[in-house]
């Protein structure tokens, strides 16, 4: 993020919030660890550009804001972070403007962290995985929303039974049947490696449904299984990734764990066809995880 203020900046324009350190920041945000009362939480800061140097950003980030607190007060499933007790206020720091709230601190690591350990998990952590996914999908599918950024960094691993993975970030979520926040008809938001081909499909919001979040999140437990990504590869350029999302098949999920069961292997193969309708549904799906 642009203009990201110092512990210090923030001390001063909150001095009724504890801010302890910063944990990460990227497009227009930056988290901070904060306590409230005795509760560490995230202080989510987003940057609200001036509407000079981007008019675009300066009109769409106030409305993406509420469109992310809303559905998460909406949401009730246990592996989708939570909202915090700071409720949105808007502060400025040395002359940027911000909005501001609160969510949950997550105690863990991100999926992305355990590919990059070179971590192998085992099939139950796998299927783990997928059924805390699908029940986000099937969540936010009931609300008429799109998350559009599932992926491994918006993943965290909580080591907690009753709650092993949460899903984070509803920041670029679509709202189906709703105006469009993008003025931009032709912006495709999310994350390159992880988006659907059908994003790239000309008029792709009129037809955009849940079946892309179940793709990301096949590609998010195909890689996390084989420590590599189906169809992305490093340091290549934006339309080469493009090519093989739309005409690249990947490797059988199979040939990387011949340990897994054949048919969660190709559960997820299947996930990732490059056809939406040709993507098993959430029966399907949850018959399928029902047998393993």
């Amino acid at each position: 993020m642009e203009h990201v203020p110092s512990i210090d900046l923030i001390r001063r324009a909150l001095p009724d919030i504890e801010i302890v350190d910063f944990i990460d920041s990227g497009g227009f945000k930056a988290v901070f660890k904060v306590i409230v009362g005795e509760r560490r939480e995230a202080l989510k800061m987003i940057y609200i550009p001036k509407d000079e140097e981007d008019p675009e950003g300066h009109a769409e980030v106030p409305q993406r804001i509420k469109l992310e607190i809303d559905s998460l007060a909406r949401c009730s499933s246990q592996y989708l972070v939570k909202l915090g007790s700071i409720p949105p206020r808007e502060i400025e720091i040395s002359g940027y403007k911000y909005i501001l709230y609160s969510e949950e601190f997550l105690e863990g690591r991100t999926i992305k962290n355990r590919i990059r350990e070179l971590y192998r998990p085992t099939f139950s952590e796998c299927k783990l995985l997928l059924t805390c996914l699908i029940d986000v999908v099937c969540e936010l599918k009931d609300l008429n929303l799109i998350h559009r950024d599932i992926k491994p960094t918006n993943v965290m691993e909580l080591n907690i039974p009753e709650r092993p993975y949460a899903v984070l970030d509803l920041g670029i979520a679509f709202k189906i049947g709703s105006t469009a926040i993008t003025i931009n008809p032709d912006l495709r938001l999310g994350t390159l490696p992880y988006m659907a081909p059908e994003i790239f499909e000309p008029g792709f919001r009129e037809t955009l449904n849940h079946r892309s979040d179940l793709y990301s999140a096949a590609v998010t437990v195909y890689e996390y299984s084989s420590g590599v990504h189906p169809v992305a590869r490093r340091r290549e350029d934006h339309n080469t990734t493009v090519y093989r999302i739309l005409n690249n098949r990947p490797t059988p999920l199979s040939e990387f764990r011949p340990d897994f069961p054949r048919q969660f292997c190709t559960l997820i193969d299947r996930l990732m066809h490059k056809m939406p309708a040709l993507r098993p549904n959430i029966a399907t799906i949850s018959r399928t995880m029902e047998g393993l």
